[in-house]
């Protein structure tokens, strides 16, 4: 025997209950009157289906996916720089004997190990100068910090589409009806819910949920890249980001640039719900059925109260049914709300310190205009800057004179304290940055006096090297005057010659 589809289960058994709940109804005494005032009653009705379908804003996937091919363009093609490292080594060790070596050789020549009979001098050790190329640059760093700020972007918003991927379909029906039986105000009320997840959009949803799980793949998969692992060790890049040659006009620098920028700008996620409703007739037929539903709850009710005032009066009273109102009023609670999910902090980053560094550099070039000499503008703006941030911690930490107004002197004191704690931590920080400035200025002194230096030794090679060429010119000048007065010399003999010849 086959076996019956739902349809037809739900056919059977309405058909089996309703048949004989009508015929009962109709033919009891208080059945009849029951269901006879039901039919008198003012009905509302709703009878609609709601389809809620969620839509996620996937802007930030189509930012990262036209970067990601400049991306794996800098990894595939990396820019390098060539850092040259010196070393004594023995002999034997050295790859390449350059002029350096020789010149190092001249000026270190407890490195000789001996002068031969001949004149060949022998060292025991000598300058090595090898490059190496460096990828570790800043450049690259930063391409490095950007992959991981994606990684850890895509994977936030992954987390928060897969917890709220469904749409939903409600069906519903509500019914209210109010009547009198018996003189007594009587309210029925029946309200059916469905709900079920909404297959026809959750593909649509799927869809760019994949979306992000390939791209979150494919920047995951980026550190297994050469590029990634060379530089697993190498220092991340924190903002502001310097603004190099390479990072400015290289078209796909400028583009992780912008993404950098962009990310960000970007502190979440965003969703919409577009909502669907279809009206249903509330026909003859579902009004029978429901009628006698009420009459069998009516009944239900009283019987379980032990309800005896009621009495089946005017049984023979023709009723006229009143026609149902449908319910324009009532709401159906939306499943879903249109919302922005924070996952990031709106910490100080490169976006903020851009629009900041706009305003100082403002106040620096109008104080430039004005005549200002370098030294006071520098003073002026930085003081500015100081200043602000004095008026911004005391209104974060609760401490400004203007967040205490009561006038009991515990609070006052206890204000008082608090004040005096942040004001201490204060500081204590600014005396630690003091301090941190101090060592950055020595660092930036020794620097200074190395390059130096640098200098000073560049320009006696260079003033050597221009010395060596100035002889060299010279002697080639006075043996090309040689060679000259040789050749006249050699000429006037072959003259005489020629003349003495001439006169035999």
């Amino acid at each position: 025997m086959a076996r019956k589809s739902t349809e037809e289960q739900i056919q059977d058994f309405y058909q089996n209950i309703y048949n004989d709940l009508e015929r009962k109804t109709l033919d009891d005494p208080f059945g009849g009157y029951v269901l006879g005032r039901i039919k008198t009653g003012q009905k509302t009705t709703y009878n609609k289906s709601l389809i809620e379908l969620r839509k996620f804003n996937m802007e930030f996937l189509d930012v990262i996916e036209s970067c990601y091919p400049a991306l794996l363009k800098i990894m595939k093609d990396p820019k390098k720089s060539i850092r040259y490292e010196q070393e004594i080594v023995a002999v034997e060790k050295a790859k390449k004997v350059t002029a350096e070596t020789v010149r190092h050789l001249s000026s270190h020549t407890h490195l000789i190990k001996e002068i031969t009979n001949v004149g060949d001098v022998i060292p025991a050790k000598v300058l090595n100068t090898f490059a190496e190329e460096e990828l570790a640059i800043y450049e690259n760093r930063f391409i490095k910090s950007l992959v991981k700020r994606i990684e850890v972007f895509l994977q936030r918003r992954y987390e928060t589409m897969k917890q709220s991927i469904e749409s939903f379909e409600q069906h519903r029906l509500n019914i209210e009806n109010d009547f009198l039986m018996s003189g007594q105000e009587v309210h029925v009320g029946i309200d059916i819910s469905f709900k079920t997840t909404y297959n026809e959009n959750l593909e649509a949803t799927k869809a760019q949920y994949e979306r992000l799980v390939y791209m979150k793949d494919q920047i995951q998969a980026l550190k297994g890249n050469p590029f990634m692992k060379a530089l697993a060790k190498a220092k991340d890049v924190f903002p502001p980001i310097m603004k190099t040659n390479i990072i400015l006009h290289n078209p796909d620098f400028q583009m992780c640039y912008n993404l950098w920028l962009y990310l960000d700008r970007t502190d979440g996620i965003a969703f919409g719900i577009d909502v669907k409703e279809k009206n249903y007739r509330y026909t003859s037929v579902l009004n029978t059925d429901m009628n006698e539903i009420m009459a069998l709850a009516i009944t239900a009710f009283l019987r379980s109260r032990q309800l005896d005032d009621i009495t089946a009066t005017k049984l023979k009273e023709v009723m006229k049914e009143a026609k149902p109102i449908p319910n324009k009023e009532i709401d159906q609670t939306p499943t879903l709300n249109p919302s922005y999910t924070k996952l990031e902090d709106y910490r100080m980053n490169e976006f903020m310190l851009n629009e900041t560094a706009k305003f100082y550099e403002a106040s620096y070039t109008g104080l430039q205009r004005t005549g200002s000499k370098e030294a006071e503008s520098l003073r002026v703006v930085y003081k500015q800057m100081l200043d602000m941030l004095d008026q911004i911690y005391p209104r974060v930490f609760q401490v400004s004179d203007e967040d205490l107004n009561s006038k009991d002197l515990h609070t006052r004191l206890d204000y008082a304290r608090r004040k005096l704690q942040v004001f201490k931590i204060v500081q204590k920080q600014k005396q630690m940055n003091i301090a941190r400035m101090g060592k950055s200025q020595k660092k930036i002194e020794a620097e200074i006096a190395d390059l130096q230096k640098k200098i000073k030794l560049e320009e006696a090679r260079n003033a050597a090297k221009l010395k060596r060429q100035k002889a060299k010119e010279l002697r080639m000048n006075n043996e090309a005057r040689l060679k000259a007065i040789e050749e006249d010399k050699k000429r006037i003999s072959a003259l005489l010659k020629q003349k003495q010849n001439e006169k035999k």
